[in-house]
């Protein structure tokens, strides 16, 4: 196919680009569902005299990310060394997070998941719900939870939980429910308005940041090279600080047949693509993935799949889909694979496979 190289006054604007906030969970939004049953939670609190509770950033992110590990990973069906069952306050192994069998007896590893993933320093409280199937409706939820009375407990600051809630986090995902509270305000504030689209198209008239749910927190975002004498990371696409550079502004261009070619500002006027790679001997930049003559080739045409429903892709290209090879973020350590990289892995349900498209 004929590629579309970006006009010089796209480019120009790419050089300019907004800072990123070093907090992930500045740009999460809520579902309309999740709006519902954060509104509802509220009602019901000030039906008994309490105050609102804020909506919260942190919070959410944690309570979106659970309700995707829930439903992906099934922590909450395994067993701790003692044989007892996990509950749905568990964590499986699959992201950045410390893993957890939760049986009620031991709280400190489920509290600490707000300060593990966001700059949130209190303690979270988390109740759950489900699986309810494929939907569930704010008002079910809501009503499980007032028949419980430890939920219920939570929810007014009732018994053990007499305390001020500050802030509230809010994660729905087919069928699983996660609601987070906190003691302490968050320093993020309150999600994005407006509902968040979870089918949201990918414009091919707009610049995206591409962040990695691993690194999203420390501000890392993915950069494109050149193949040149002394590159870094031997010319491969790798993880690097989020700046106002043209390396960072991907464009994403539709084929005909349902993938996407990927450039950025810096390198479209060459006329560079992204292309998938494999570790085989002699491999160019050691098997990572890189920027090359962008060709009607399938190493070049990828192919980005929602996970989790809050933004969440993972990607994968035309010629690696069937041996389910999806792009992986990695760190610049000298013991990471290919040296640091983004490279193309085994397809699997965890955290460094999770990207985001940050619209600049």
């Amino acid at each position: 196919m004929n590629f579309k190289v970006l006009p010089f006054c796209l480019f120009l604007l790419a050089a300019s680009l907004p800072e990123t906030s070093l907090q992930a969970a500045a740009t999460v939004q809520l579902t309309e569902t999740e709006q519902t049953l954060g509104r509802l939670i509220n009602e019901y609190r000030q039906s008994k005299g309490l105050p609102a509770v804020p909506l919260s950033s942190s919070l959410s992110y944690v309570a979106q990310i659970h309700a995707w590990d829930t439903l992906t990973n099934h922590p909450d069906t395994g067993t701790d060394a003692a044989g007892k069952t996990c509950n749905g306050h568990s964590w499986s192994n699959k992201g950045t997070w410390t893993p957890v069998c939760f049986t009620g007896l031991d709280g400190q590893h489920m509290w600490s998941k707000p300060r593990e993933l966001t700059t949130y320093t209190a303690n979270g409280f988390e109740i759950s719900a489900g699986p309810f199937g494929s939907t569930v409706s704010p008002e079910l939820a809501l009503e499980s939870w007032k028949q419980s009375a430890p939920h219920n407990d939570v929810i007014l600051n009732q018994g053990p939980w007499n305390q001020q809630w500050k802030a509230m986090g809010v994660g729905i995902y087919q069928g699983y429910v996660h609601v987070w509270f906190g003691e302490a305000n968050d320093p993020a504030g309150v999600p994005k308005p407006g509902n968040l689209d979870p089918n949201k198209p990918i414009s091919k008239e707009k610049f995206y940041r591409l962040k990695n749910f691993t690194l999203e927190a420390g501000n890392k975002c993915l950069e494109g090279n050149q193949l040149a004498s002394g590159a870094s990371q031997q010319g491969a696409a790798f993880m690097d600080n989020c700046q106002n550079v043209s390396g960072q502004a991907w464009y994403f261009i539709p084929t005909t047949d349902g993938y996407y070619k990927v450039t950025n500002a810096f390198l479209a006027s060459q006329n560079k693509c992204l292309e998938g790679n494999r570790f085989v001997s002699g491999a160019v930049a050691g098997g990572a993935a890189f920027m090359a003559d962008c060709q009607d080739v399938t190493g070049q045409k990828w192919k980005m799949t929602p996970q989790g429903g809050h933004g969440y892709l993972q990607l994968t290209t035309q010629f690696q889909e069937l041996e389910k090879k999806c792009l992986e973020a990695n760190y610049l350590a000298a013991d990471a694979k290919v040296g640091g990289p983004a490279f193309l892995g085994d397809c699997q349900n965890f955290s460094r496979q999770l990207w985001i498209l940050e619209e600049i």
